[in-house]
């Protein structure tokens, strides 16, 4: 981090005081830092400790408002990315999809890795592994739609309102 010649003269914390400048990686760190910040839904004032927390990187209010705004304005433009690209919303559908089996992946480890130990947390597993494979099923009921193909209605097995093999209907 570099001292500007530039002052803060909006900011009644710091006025007079000389604004610093970032790397591009300690930009990158702090606006991280910031995004998870409010993801955890922090104060203004919580979110400048966390920061310094995350990144040693002490922000004014101003500094905080501002990579806030660019928060925004950069999911703003994710999503009018993937409203007027379908393949990168395509791309994006995708990536859930396969997040999706590597968490069931995972799930499965912990079941056999817990089988004969710890049988508590292979039920929780399973019950996590049961509501992933209904959102896995989910996904591709709704993919025929998502990628702008026929209105063709899934099979009932692809369906998540079935909840139990019993209730499809044969």
């Amino acid at each position: 981090m570099t001292v500007s010649n530039l002052k803060c003269n909006i900011c009644p914390l710091c006025i007079g005081k000389q604004l610093p400048i970032y790397t591009r990686d300690e930009g990158k760190e702090i606006r991280h830092a910031a995004s998870q910040a409010i993801i955890l839904r922090y104060t203004w004032r919580e979110c400048i400790e966390y920061i310094r927390s995350k990144t040693g990187h002490d922000l004014s209010k101003t500094a905080f408002f501002k990579i806030k705004k660019r928060l925004k304005s950069e999911g703003r433009d994710w999503v009018f990315r993937l409203r007027d690209d379908h393949d990168e919303f395509l791309y994006e559908y995708r990536q859930r999809y396969e997040e999706l089996f590597a968490y069931q992946k995972e799930l499965w480890d912990i079941v056999i890795a817990n089988k004969q130990n710890n049988p508590m947390v292979c039920i929780r597993a399973i019950e996590s592994l049961h509501s992933l494979t209904n959102d896995i099923a989910h996904i591709i009921d709704l993919a025929p739609s998502m990628a702008g193909g026929n209105s063709m209605k899934s099979p009932p097995f692809l369906s998540s309102q079935y909840r139990d093999v019993s209730e499809i209907p044969v």
